[in-house]
């Protein structure tokens, strides 16, 4: 509620963030919005506001409370950490270790023929 705030969404990492317009609540902002969009949208909102849940439910979104949205944010967290450090590289990261066998035999030849 910034007075003379028009209103901005951003994108971020394919998630909308958004700064309501002036004398406009973040509540009003995601009823209309999931008033506004078709049922056939899968839309979750995060909230553990009581009436607000039931508000969003009645117009067909699926609610889940702040505590569960954090959760999923640190179990998705998580994985993405155990998938990078399953894929990375096992030793420094140098060019060679990312490249397939055949190019590395044709960067060895002409190593060797330098000299």
């Amino acid at each position: 509620m910034v007075k003379g705030n028009l209103g901005t969404v951003y994108q971020y990492s394919g998630v909308n963030v958004v700064y309501t317009k002036e004398a406009e609540t973040a509540d009003h902002y995601i009823e209309k919005t999931v008033n506004r969009l078709p049922r056939e949208c899968n839309i979750r909102v995060a909230t553990s506001d009581a009436l607000e849940q039931l508000i969003i439910l009645g117009h067909g979104a699926i609610r889940m409370s702040a505590k569960e949205f954090k959760l999923e944010i640190d179990s998705v967290n998580e994985h993405l950490r155990k998938k990078y450090i399953e894929n990375r590289p096992l030793k420094n990261n140098l060019l060679m270790d990312n490249l397939d066998e055949e190019m590395q035999e044709i960067l060895e030849t002409m190593r060797r023929a330098k000299k």
